[in-house]
């Protein structure tokens, strides 16, 4: 136990003093380019033998920020190899990764010990289904050996015996080679699988620099890109004198802007970046910018958190459907049907605060409602994931078209809340939302239903029918019945909440009573399933459902304190769950619900731990206890949490929600005390 709370403290405490690499997105033949936190790489597991070692943080390779490629970080390779023994250290891909079979390998490598070329470690190539290739030498590919400076290895892929052209790559094992018995120092850097040829002209324009807007805690750095395909990365620099600048991020050509976390408020700042080509060469330097940081109020950190929230959505659309990308990556087009429907509502908000103007939503949804319009659809349901390009639905097995009912309720939210926000009077909007009215009705909810249950399905398909699939259920389920029950054309029969209710029992839980659901349930999804839904003056006859999500809130925080992995006096008003989860942003789309406790841990958060949690888009999820980040469901969490600092703001998507009539209808007999009165 000692040693537990030892590292907590260590580790929290780092983030106080250690400026690191926020970045998250990069390209998706890079393997590895920085660790978003520091001391170690999560992406990362090593295995060692007997009288062989090598240096770790609970099973994770270490990384450092003191000498890197790229900044902010490389990975540390800190080994003993013995005859008696035996080490292995594995880099995974973030995602399984299908490399042409003209790809070449390339990693940087830099040698600080006294060790020979023979004394370096091997590699091999695992693939999916335990596919591996033979061991191959890194010394084999090094032609100018030498210590203390960065080398490149370049490894043609049709080179290494054993690679499938059937399976994708998972990870690159290095291995031990040799049994010298001596400590050897390395650090590894910028793993990528890049094609045969790139681009190779040189980079004579000066990059440019856009805007340098400062904050309290950070400072965002934007750029002005051009059409250069020689331009792979931007290299953000700076300066506290305007003469000794310093290297402090890369960024991918695909985002638009770079957080910078800093140390001092009132302090002035100088930054300039360069553009970096696929040789890794440097542009000549922008120009120089300075700024200073400045103390926020409570309201301006919160408008802060809202913007950033709101630019994710705006940097994400994809650019022939201008629905909502899966995950930012250059050329992407595969897009979410639940993140659109949530970045719709956020978009809403970013309007109506002025962050973003009309017109930019306006020709969004355009594009969105041509696009649904045409889409790949079953029943008027959609898939999770679409080609933006095509409409046609990306499936994990393409052989079985899967329905996601989920993600199509929160879509159609969206397109209901937008379709009240628009002005019937103005011709463009009165036709997106003739457009809107039909999407939204053509989706046959009757068709989701299990036969013999009251429950709605979402995972259904055509070929398995509902053999595979799951039903909705509980209150984060609540907008979807709202919805498939308010449909004009294909509404399921009407029941009321308790028959999708799961836990139904009255429980006390650190001296709060908790009716529905459980202490477990997921904060992130009820407060989006809410985002739509005024929980304010609503109560049925088993629960009050504004009282419940308070306590739940409550409920979760209490236990945190007692029971959290945190040692006392850090982090006091987190929430960190039984796992070891972090998740601010779900505690500030708490705002509407109880403001207080919201800002009290978005001003904590911010001013306390910006280097843990604060990115380009907002808050960031981390489990300390595995020094690693969640990002499956970040862009849900942006949008929640601008869509709930708005209904705190304003109620403005509750009141667009509750206006649509058929909703308001619904709504109005299930919280009667005599549900019985639809017709």
């Amino acid at each position: 136990m000692k040693q537990t709370i030892t590292f907590y403290i260590v580790f929290f405490l780092s983030f106080l003093s250690v400026p690191i690499s926020l970045m998250a997105e990069t390209y998706p033949e890079v393997l590895f380019e920085n660790s978003v936190l520091p001391s170690s790489y999560s992406g990362s597991k090593i295995q060692y033998q007997g009288d062989s070692w090598i240096k770790n943080l609970r099973g994770n390779l270490p990384v450092s920020d003191s000498i890197f490629f790229t900044p902010n970080n490389a990975l540390s390779l800190n080994y003993i190899s013995s005859a008696q023994g035996y080490w292995q250290a594995d880099v995974f891909y973030p995602e399984n990764y299908q490399a042409s079979r003209n790809g070449v390998l390339i990693l940087k490598l830099y040698v600080q010990s006294e060790t020979t070329i023979d004394e370096l470690p091997a590699f091999q190539i695992i693939q999916a289904d335990s596919v591996m290739s033979q061991p191959m030498l890194l010394k084999d590919y090094l032609s100018n050996f030498k210590e203390d400076t960065w080398l490149s290895i370049e490894v043609p892929l049709n080179r290494i015996q054993g690679i499938s052209n059937d399976h994708e790559i998972v990870a690159i094992r290095f291995l031990q080679q040799g049994a010298d018995n001596k400590e050897h120092q390395l650090y590894i850097d910028q793993i990528e699988i890049l094609p045969s040829r790139t681009p190779m002209n040189k980079l004579t324009s000066a990059a440019v620099i856009q805007n340098v807007i400062p904050f309290e805690k950070h400072v965002d750095i934007s750029w002005r890109l051009p059409l250069t395909p020689s331009i792979r990365y931007i290299k953000i620099y700076r300066s506290e004198n305007n003469k000794d600048f310093r290297p402090i991020a890369i960024r991918p050509i695909f985002a638009t802007k770079y957080s910078d976390i800093v140390s001092e408020v009132g302090k002035t700042y100088y930054y300039k970046i360069t553009w970096l080509d696929f040789q890794y060469r440097e542009s000549p330097y922008s120009s120089v910018k300075e700024t200073k940081t400045k103390l926020l109020s409570n309201e301006e950190l919160l408008n802060m958190v809202q913007q950033a929230n709101v630019e994710y959505f705006v940097d994400g659309s994809e650019f022939n459907s201008g629905m909502q990308q899966f995950k930012r990556s250059h050329g992407n087009a595969i897009v979410s049907s639940k993140l659109t429907g949530v970045g719709i509502m956020a978009l809403i908000s970013g309007v109506n605060q002025k962050m973003i103007l009309r017109s930019v939503l306006v020709d969004r949804l355009s594009k969105i409602s041509d696009f649904l319009t045409s889409a790949e659809s079953i029943h008027g349901a959609f898939p999770a994931l679409m080609d933006g390009r095509t409409g046609k639905g990306v499936f994990p097995n393409p052989h079985n078209p899967v329905i996601d009912l989920d993600g199509t309720s929160y879509l159609i939210q969206g397109l209901i809340v937008v379709k009240q926000y628009l002005n019937p009077k103005d011709a463009t909007e009165a036709a997106i939302i003739n457009k809107l009215t039909s999407i939204i009705n053509a989706v046959e909810w009757k068709e989701f239903m299990k036969p013999e249950t009251p429950f709605l399905f979402t995972n259904w398909s055509v070929d398995t029918n509902f053999e595979e699939a799951t039903p909705l259920l509980g209150r984060e389920a609540l907008s979807a019945y709202l919805i498939a029950w308010a449909s004009p054309a294909y509404n399921i029969p009407f029941n009321d909440s308790i028959s999708i209710t799961k836990n139904l029992s009255e429980e006390t839980y650190y001296g709060l009573p908790l009716t529905i659901g459980a202490i477990d349930d997921s904060l992130d999804t009820l407060l989006t399933a809410f985002a739509v839904f005024d929980p304010r003056d609503k109560h049925d006859k088993t629960a009050n459902y504004y009282k419940e999500l308070q306590n739940l809130i409550l409920i979760q925080y209490r236990r945190s304190l007692e029971e959290g992995s945190l040692p006392a006096g850090l982090g006091s008003n987190l929430i960190v769950d039984s796992l070891g989860w972090v998740n601010p942003s779900s505690i500030v789309s708490t705002y509407p619900l109880n403001p207080g406790f919201a800002l009290r841990n978005l001003v904590e958060v911010y001013r306390n731990y910006p280097t843990l949690f604060w990115s380009e888009y907002g808050f960031r999820t981390i489990n300390i206890k595995e020094n690693k980040l969640s990002l499956n469901t970040q862009g849900i969490r942006f949008g929640t949490e601008a869509i709930m600092i708005e209904n705190g703001k304003t109620n403005l998507i509750w009141k667009l929600f509750s206006q649509d009539q058929d909703i308001r209808r619904i709504v109005d007999a299930l919280f009667d005390a005599d549900s019985n009165g639809i017709n």
